[in-house]
């Protein structure tokens, strides 16, 4: 775990924004964002999640005020295997496959998935999903079938 360290979620959007898809896959989409935030970010580093809604999307930016990640390594962060710093990888058992995963399963929703970040202040990854139609019974991010497995 991560104590004392912190972690906030902020919905901007007014309501409880709502996507379709599988509820298990997105929780693992921002589950493996804010681990990243808490490995990566550096012993002090607090994350945040935004929600937004705009155009028929819902906006999720996963943020952290840690380390950041230098500018040569983003443009290849969402490639499997890479790791932006193999020694700090391999000592926390990271495979280099987890923002590939994360990339690939935000596309199966119909949606996007990009990152900013600036060394010695964070970094910020910014979803873009489809909202669901305002008619739909879609899950709600946080809602999990009754027979799904739970985390305490």
């Amino acid at each position: 775990g991560s104590p004392g360290r912190s972690i906030t979620v902020q919905n901007e959007s007014g309501a409880i924004p709502v996507v379709i898809g599988d509820v298990n896959r997105l929780h693992q989409v921002i589950g493996n964002l804010i681990t990243n935030a808490m490995r990566h970010g550096g012993d002090d580093a607090a994350a945040t999640i935004t929600l937004r809604t705009e155009n028929q999307r819902v906006l999720v930016d996963v943020s952290d005020n840690g380390k950041g990640i230098p500018a040569s390594d983003l443009p290849h962060l969402f490639e499997r295997f890479y790791r932006a710093d193999e020694s700090r990888s391999r000592a926390s058992g990271g495979s280099g496959l987890g923002l590939s995963i994360v990339k690939g399963l935000v596309e199966a929703h119909g949606g996007t998935i990009s990152v900013e970040s600036t060394v010695g202040e964070g970094t910020v990854f910014h979803i873009n999903l489809p909202a669901a139609p305002d008619d739909s019974p879609g899950d709600v991010l946080g809602d999990a079938p009754e027979d799904a497995p739970t985390r305490t």
